[in-house]
């Protein structure tokens, strides 16, 4: 039974063919570019983040008079790519632009951009070309760019494995560790090339996309909820034990087991979820103590001496000249990173330091911990290779190598970063991200069965593929599993689930290219916007750190530079933020706002705050990578933090599980319950096919409810014969949140178990505290960093989505299930209409306007409430005096207004 309740509102050879100079630029293109240059020095000079019309055709063309050509054209013939349309000749372009001929390519002072590691380029045609090499042609891929921030472009060359990258005009894209170059070649041995760079994608995605790019692209659009099994449960328990390990550095077997006891003790539910007590887990788990002892004693040193296994992949030990290795020191555990250089993001388990035999190096590498066996050696190798780019972008040098541990098999494997295996994977990367970035299709169906049968986004693929794809068990390629997953989709729910994915499709905002402020905009210009605090100081005298319980609150003040700066922006209690530091470390720890003034913000974070990369005693960054530790010194708190004058940056982030929320409710509702599908069809039927909702027609006496009216009293009999749903329908005033504290009472006193949801925070814990006032206990779940202080009261039905697409809004996505179940079935309804929070003429006011003369007094003591204020005459003969248009007599509006009679 459900009850919803409504709320208140290189020097290679081009190619050249035929007599034709260069090749031509789509005009629209140049267009687009013109304005994005306008637009972002209007942007600097106004502060104006309207963007939405970026790369819009709108600029009248004789803006662009007089303006000089940014780039010299190379001389060259091509296919051009079919995505660009008519290609404006040159003649015609050089008079629209008044084209220079040549541009010094050989300038000695090049401005510097602010971000060097996070120039973005605009591409404004693709064509495809040939290169001769000793007399022989090969295919390229020619890419004019033009560098968003400055008054020059440069043209790429993608060659060998690169042209095949998937890249048209209008994409923005990065080249990472270059300056300006005008020309440059990208190829398997040259430069990388970064398509939709600000499109952060997870490391996971992209190693485990060479197995199917769709199961990623449908793993970010769709936020699944895991099934329990002993393998994950136990693994999550001994990757913690392993992590503690690291931080405390102590690998004694009799620690080891304390720590599986402790981690075991804290992961209760978990172990209830797969129907197994602690005893039993502890036997199975502390099997894992002897092993994990073992790895400690033979790498866990200051002195390497433990030999690394050969067996998988190349041999490290040849590549890289070390015979056995240490981990040294740990810099950090469970570090979250973001690289806007590489469009990466993730969570490596440990980041440590290396030390090797023979050659002496030490260096700051990624560890990776599997608890599994080594069967998936080629996709782990792939996401820990990942890491050392994500740890190269924040500790701004090359990472050579990375660790991959195997705690089953106590195996470790040394992954050398070979520029061929990070090429592939940059490339993987693009061809995800460029996926990713078309909402309305996913790549193909890899039609293997023995590798479908086995993912854990089967059900959503499958679901996807007959409801939006039209397909079948044969275009699908899994047959039987196809229809074993969807046979039960009749046209009627393979439409409603098009429908919603579709609509969903359409609102979803893209938080990446709103996040991407964080590290492409100046602190102070987001400032200005109102997004972002910059120049911030930590003030620890107000600042709550304490790792026995996690708690990890801290207070930003203004730095002593902008002392009598006061805090002004958009940020309020509640809000989702990321804190960065002002040099460029963006995301140092990310969190929620729990209380702002104009002179300070308190920020509740998720774990604890990180420091910019601090370098050691005799760091090289070639052979002594050697950092101060984050996890050894984090919470000396006052020396750790003030050992550098850290300057940081608040910027308000966007809360990102939203869409992949819903259509993971979505593909919940179509796909099939192995356990219980009967209530599953069930819900089918309730939500897609809408169907009665069936209520017990047997008699029921009540006990008596004082504090219930006869319409409150109704609602709790309705929803006590529910054997589906009720609605309760309540317009302002009218005790909905007492109604629901009664109910509640009333189903706990017949030995129900009750499980209360709302769509905020604040609404769920109004309904609590009347439920505590009637002596019953509750369990509150739920994030407590976003309990929000006060509840609005709205419109007269649910609170209907925020949508922002006009399409969406059309196709029905702001209607609620509550409105959607309501209109179809209006004898699920039972309405409360005594209202107690008007009087009788302001009610009257509210009926004839809104309510259709619904609502009513609850009671003579409402009906009759009069506002008294005291001194009313005294006040506004005050207010009168010396007022030459209104001496406060019989005429004066505000005294008619003000007079309670």
């Amino acid at each position: 039974m459900t009850i919803a309740f409504d709320s208140e509102r290189q020097d290679n050879k081009r190619v050249k063919t035929g007599n034709v100079k260069a090749r031509s630029i789509t005009y629209s293109v140049i267009l687009n570019f013109f304005f994005f240059f306008f637009f972002f020095l209007e942007k600097i000079e106004k502060y104006d983040d309207d963007d939405d019309d970026m790369f819009g055709d709108d600029l009248p063309i004789e803006e662009l008079e007089g303006i000089s050509a940014l780039v010299s054209i190379p001389t060259a013939t091509s296919e051009t790519s079919e995505f660009y349309g008519d290609d404006l000749p040159l003649e015609e372009l050089c008079k629209i632009m008044d084209t220079s001929e040549t541009q010094d390519t050989n300038q000695k002072e090049i401005p510097k951009p602010k971000k060097e590691r996070f120039i973005r380029y605009l591409v404004a045609s693709v064509s495809h070309e040939q290169y001769v090499v000793n007399e022989d042609r090969y295919d390229e891929k020619i890419v004019l760019l033009i560098q968003e921030d400055e008054e020059r472009i440069t043209t790429a060359h993608l060659r060998q494995e690169w042209k095949e990258t998937l890249i048209q005009v209008g994409d923005v894209v990065h080249l990472p560790f270059i300056e300006y170059m005008p020309e440059i070649v990208i190829d398997d041995l040259n430069h990388y090339i970064v398509v939709h760079p600000d499109r952060l994608i997870s490391c996971t995605a992209v190693a485990e996309s060479y197995v199917c790019t769709r199961k990623s692209v449908l793993q970010l659009k769709v936020r699944p909820v895991s099934d329990y099994s002993e393998a994950l449960v136990h693994g999550n328990i001994i990757h913690s034990v392993l992590q503690n390990a690291l931080e405390k550095e102590d690998f004694q077997v009799e620690s080891i087991k304390q720590e599986i006891e402790h981690i075991v003790m804290t992961r209760l539910p978990d172990l209830y979820a797969i129907d197994q007590d602690e005893a039993t887990a502890l036997q199975i788990l502390n099997e894992y103590a002897q092993g994990i002892s073992r790895f400690g004693s033979s790498f866990v040193s200051k002195v390497p001496k433990g030999y690394v296994n050969t067996d998988l992949g190349s041999d490290p030990t040849g590549i890289m000249g070390f015979e056995t290795i240490s981990i040294s020191n740990v810099l950090d555990i469970e570090e979250h990173l973001w690289s806007p250089t590489f469009g990466l993001k993730g969570m490596i388990d440990a980041s440590v330091e290396m030390t090797m035999s023979r050659n002496h190096k030490v260096l700051v590498v990624p560890f990776e911990l599997k608890t599994g066996k080594t069967a998936n050696f080629i996709i782990n190798r792939a996401q820990t290779l990942l890491y050392t780019l994500l740890m190269s972008d924040r500790y701004n040098m090359n990472v050579e190598a990375g660790l991959l541990y195997y705690s089953k098999t106590n195996s470790i494997y040394v992954i050398p970063s070979s520029r061929n295996d990070l090429r592939s994977l940059v490339m993987a990367r693009n061809t995800l991200a460029s996926a990713f970035s078309k909402k309305d299709v996913v790549p193909a169906m890899i039609k293997n069965s023995h590798t479908c049968q086995y993912c854990f986004i089967n059900s959503a693929c499958t679901i996807y593929h007959k409801g939006i794809e039209k397909g079948t068990g044969s275009t699908s390629g899994l047959y039987n599993l196809f229809d074993e997953k969807t046979d039960h989709m009749s046209e009627k729910i393979s439409a409603f689930f098009a429908l919603w994915w579709n609509l969903l499709d359409k609102e979803e905002v893209d938080v990446d290219y709103i996040r991407k402020n964080i590290w492409s905009q100046p602190a102070e210009i987001m400032e200005q916007l109102g997004r972002c605090l910059s120049n911030m100081s930590l003030n620890l005298s107000s600042s709550q750190i304490d790792p026995a319980t996690a708690r990890w609150q801290y207070s930003f003040v203004r730095h002593v530079s902008q002392p009598n700066k006061p805090l002004l922006c958009t940020i309020t209690v509640g809000d989702p933020i990321v804190v960065s530091s002002m040099d460029g470390h963006i995301n140092l720890s990310m969190g929620f706002v729990s209380r702002i003034s104009t002179e300070e913000i308190l920020v509740d974070l998720s774990e604890p705050l990180r420091g910019p990369p601090d370098e050691g005693t005799g760091f090289d960054s070639e052979c002594n990578q050697t950092y101060t530790s984050f996890i050894r010194n984090a919470f000396s708190t006052k020396d750790f933090y003030t050992r550098h004058d850290t300057k940081y940056r608040i910027d308000r982030d966007e809360m990102t599980l939203g869409m992949s929320m819903l259509r993971n409710n979505l593909v919940q509702l179509i796909e099939k319950d192995p356990v219980g599908e009967s209530k599953r069809h069930r819900l089918r039927q309730l939500i897609v096919d809408l169907d009665k909702p069936v209520f017990d027609t047997d008699p029921l006496h009540l006990p008596a409810t004082p504090k219930m009216n006869p319409d409150q009293r109704k609602a709790l009999k309705k929803v006590v014969q529910a054997k589906d749903y009720a609605l309760i329908l309540g317009m302002p005033g009218t005790g909905k949140t007492t109604t629901t504290a009664e109910i509640i009472k009333y189903l706990v006193s017949i030995g129900k178990s009750v499980l209360v949801t709302a769509y905020t925070h604040t609404a769920l814990d109004n309904v609590l505290c009347k439920v505590r006032e009637n002596g019953l206990d509750v369990l509150r779940l739920g994030n407590v960093q976003r309990v929000m202080p006060s509840l609005r009261d709205c419109d007269l039905y649910q609170l209907p989505p925020i949508v922002q697409n006009k399409s969406a809004n059309e196709g029905g996505l702001s209607k609620s299930l509550f409105a959607i179940l309501a209109e179809a079935q209006p004898e699920s309804i039972c309405y409360l209409e005594f209202q107690y929070r008007m009087n009788k003429d302001i009610m009257d006011i509210s009926n004839h306007l809104v309510y259709g003369r619904k609502l009513k007094c609850g009671d003579n003591r409402t009906a009759n409430r009069k506002l008294e204020l005291p001194h009313l005459e005294s006040g506004l003969k005050s207010l009168h005096e010396g007022n030459v248009h209104c001496d406060g007599n019989k005429d004066c509006w505000l005294k008619e207004i003000l007079n309670p009679k």
